[in-house]
């Protein structure tokens, strides 16, 4: 099976019986040892993870234990975890109860596409969460649900929240921007409690808003649209990203702005972003320029597209949690002190790319190169089970990504998962609800 020109293995899976399609059962045969890092119980139907007892920096809650599809994130799940962590939810889960993350030192949480409530006090006190996306999914916000959490600036919610509990993000003393992606909900008392810097932000044609919301002044804005999160300057033809101002988070540098294409991150452009966790830069960029992403002190990773040749002075100095680097290209030249203050990072790059040695910058390297295996016995429907298997070389991180048409695709996440042996065994616990997936790999 072919890569993409982003690397990436796609593989479609059709013309199953439909018979057989209806008894699809799925599994993920997860490692012992991810197994072990998990509290859980089961009800023979469901999975509800109860508590988090490992030490990695980087939490991946997986879909399926025991055969079974992981529902809940329980009460007091992640409560009071000291070591700061970033999370990723899958989309198997439907709910996170109440008080799951209480002061807990989660520096970023990626909530999966299918959770639909938010319990009481479930993020309540999370003093290090910087920024916050609730997806569409979601329809309510138990009371309590994100207060505290005292360094939360921006918050992206869904457009299919319909209800938000009391005070569910007072307190977030440096809260500046709430985007809502839907029609204004139904609010309790004290929602932005103390957000005195907060502005509530709502996009064009939705409706109920007036000029407050909870108490705090309201405006157009969608922090979907490149102007609503950067700030930029065109020249000969070519944009320039200048300035960074939106939620934070994973965030994907657009390719092309105003039909332009996206060919420079310029001077400080991202620099004191504390709620940046994941930075993507596009094919088309050719040059990271001085102090870029200077002192981003929760960017844990950084995917580089397959066309930047130089990366200027200080880009990454001070980015004290970043862990992964991942270059589409060629090595790069770099200017001094780049990496300045960052210890800890492994360096991932593609095979057929040229400059690599054993280290780049005196960082480690690795070369990314994990397969989806179409020809083997873990290939197919088998036991009415269907999945596959990916090899790859141990401690890789690989993002499993689906859609149901290559006509018109929608990729999204489905998986998560750090290779911990030379084979793992995927399989899709919502294989059944869709006529066909097309699956394929890429990197974080």
């Amino acid at each position: 099976m072919g890569r993409d020109k982003n690397n990436r293995c796609p593989v479609c899976l059709t013309g199953i019986a439909e018979a057989t399609r209806l008894m699809l059962l799925l599994m993920l045969v997860l490692p012992t040892a991810l197994q072990a890092q998990f509290n859980y119980l089961s009800d023979d139907s469901a999975i509800t993870i109860t508590g988090y007892t490992g030490s990695n920096a980087t939490v991946i809650v997986p879909a399926v234990l025991d055969s079974l599809p992981v529902l809940s994130i329980g009460t007091w799940a992640f409560a009071y975890t000291t070591v700061p962590i970033s999370v990723t939810i899958p989309n198997s889960v439907t709910n996170i109860g109440e008080w799951a993350f209480y002061d807990c030192s989660a520096i970023d949480v990626a909530i999966g596409a299918r959770v639909t409530g938010i319990g009481n006090h479930a993020f309540d006190s999370c003093s290090s969460l910087a920024s916050v996306t609730i997806p569409d999914s979601v329809t309510s916000i138990g009371s309590y649900a994100f207060s505290a959490c005292t360094n939360l600036t921006s918050i992206v919610i869904g457009s299919g929240v319909t209800s938000i509990g009391n005070s569910a993000f007072a307190g977030c003393t440096l809260l500046t921007n709430v985007y809502f992606l839907g029609d204004a909900p139904k609010i309790g008392s004290s929602v932005f409690d103390g957000d005195n810097s907060a502005t509530v932000y709502h996009v064009p044609g939705t409706m109920g808003w007036s000029l407050t919301f909870g108490g705090r002044p309201t405006a157009l804005g969608n922090p979907l649209a490149p102007k609503a999160r950067f700030n930029y300057t065109t020249n000969n033809g070519a944009i320039t990203i200048t300035r960074y101002i939106g939620p934070g988070g994973a965030v994907v540098i657009p390719a092309n702005i105003d039909n332009l294409p996206v060919t420079s991150v310029g001077i400080g452009a991202f620099a004191y972003s504390a709620g940046l966790t994941a930075i993507t830069i596009p094919n088309g960029v050719t040059n990271i320029v001085d102090w870029a992403f200077y002192h981003c002190a929760h960017l844990t990773t950084a995917t580089i597209g397959n066309a930047v040749t130089y990366i200027g002075e200080s880009a990454f100095n001070g980015c004290a949690s970043l862990k992964s680097l991942y270059f589409h290209g060629n090595a790069p030249i770099l200017g001094p002190s780049v990496f300045a203050n960052v210890s800890g990072v492994t360096v991932n790059y593609y095979a057929a790319t040229t400059g690599w040695g054993p280290t780049f910058a005196g960082f480690p390297t690795l070369l990314w190169n994990p397969q989806l295996i179409s020809r083997d016995d873990g290939f197919g429907v088998q036991a009415n089970q269907f999945g596959f298997n990916i090899t790859g070389t141990s401690n890789q991180v690989v993002v499993v990504e689906a859609c149901a048409s290559l006509a018109n695709p929608v990729w999204q996440t489905v998986d998560t998962t750090t290779l911990t042996n030379t084979t793992f065994h995927f399989s899709d616990p919502l294989w059944r609800s869709y006529p066909a997936r097309i699956y394929r790999l890429r990197t974080p």
